[in-house]
């Protein structure tokens, strides 16, 4: 009698009784009548010998067709060295297998690598990846885009990879436009400042977020536009109501970043949005102390007070000249300076050129003081 001459049933008990895949695999290559009763007895003894090897090797490899088998025969959501088939399939990006994965009752907020340091979810790979699909998939599958239990947020790793895409997906779903990182407390907004992304910052304010919220350091997302020089991010956010008084660890508001670190362009941009003879708010005595010429022009080009004075009564020319910056003192000179404001110990500008025997202001003083009398008379 003939091998295939035997009924199914009985073929199906013989590949039953080989104990190796590999023989029941070769049994079954045989002839196609044979691959198609004894096939689904591999899958079979894979799940009974091989837990399910199949599966992976499946998901690896993007084969459906090959995973819809193992499932059928019985598989288990199975985890190899914490990977489990999600896992191989979103690696590589494979859609098909993960929306069949999912179809089969994979929960979308599964715990990936559990247990380890790598833990994480799916949702915060796909969107580290930028698989945009993917992350789709899973927001429509049920995954929670707010996941309080999973090591990192996925839209924090979105902006932080200027994944547009993915973040303008997370936020239509109900994303936390003020989600953080973990290890520092920085903002996706201040992720996607740092980042230059202008795209993302715009799409975070446009959900809320929040411009005054700092990291550990107290830095916000606008001194991290200004150190960066971020010029587009720095009006997005000043226009967004960004607080420009906001102070870090170090006491530092993101106007002195401006005279600091910014550009003209930048400074300029804060100008509009600051006081700048606010009480307690000594900006040019700033800028004179950071021997920031530039800086000192703008402020003085809007409106700062050329002899206001600072808690100890100094004025802007006397803190240039005590610094010894001929420069400035030659700039401000040009400016409706006053030669005798005195500090609260009595210094004037003019008393200090003649102490250290600098002529060549004590001269320019004596004609700025004939210059404000005469126009005052």
């Amino acid at each position: 009698m003939n091998l295939l001459d035997l009924p199914t049933e009985v073929l199906a008990m013989i590949a039953g009784a080989l104990q190796n895949a590999k023989d029941i695999n070769s049994l079954a290559r045989t002839s196609r009548a044979l691959y198609s009763c004894i096939n689904y007895v591999l899958y079979k003894s894979d799940v009974q010998n091989e837990s399910g090897k199949a599966l992976i090797w499946a998901a690896r490899r993007n084969k459906p067709a090959t995973a819809r088998m193992s499932l059928q025969a019985g598989v288990k959501t199975l985890k190899q060295w914490h990977r489990t088939p999600l896992v191989f399939a979103l690696k590589r990006g494979h859609e098909a297998m993960m929306r069949l994965l999912l179809d089969e009752g994979v929960d979308p907020d599964e715990i990936l690598f559990e247990g380890s340091r790598m833990e994480t979810t799916a949702l915060y790979m796909a969107a580290s990846s930028g698989y945009d699909a993917i992350v789709k998939l899973l927001i429509d599958k049920g995954a929670s885009v707010n996941l309080k239990k999973a090591p990192g947020h996925p839209l924090v790793i979105a902006a932080s990879n200027n994944r547009k895409t993915v973040v303008r997906l997370l936020l239509e779903n109900g994303a936390d436009p003020n989600a953080t990182r973990r290890y520092d407390n920085t903002t996706a907004l201040n992720i996607a400042v740092m980042r230059g992304n202008s795209e993302i910052v715009s799409m975070l304010l446009h959900k809320g977020a929040h411009t005054e919220m700092g990291d550990d350091h107290g830095t916000t997302p606008l001194h991290a536009a200004i150190k960066k020089n971020h010029c587009k991010i720095t009006q997005l956010l000043l226009e967004g109501g960004a607080d420009v008084g906001a102070r870090d660890s170090s006491g530092c508001t993101p106007l002195d970043s401006a005279m600091t670190y910014g550009s003209q362009r930048s400074l300029s941009l804060f100008l509009k949005h600051v006081e700048l003879n606010a009480q307690n708010c000594w900006r040019l005595h700033t800028a004179i102390t950071m021997n920031k010429t530039a800086a000192v022009r703008l402020l003085l080009a809007h409106g700062a007070d050329i002899n206001r004075k600072d808690s100890e009564g100094q004025t802007p020319l006397l803190y240039a000249m005590l610094q010894g910056y001929d420069h400035l003192v030659e700039l401000l000179l040009l400016y409706d300076v006053d030669p005798d404001a005195e500090r609260h110990d009595g210094l004037s500008p003019l008393k200090l050129a003649n102490e250290i025997n600098r002529e060549d202001w004590a001269q320019k003083l004596r004609e700025k003081r004939d210059e404000r009398k005469s126009s005052r008379s």
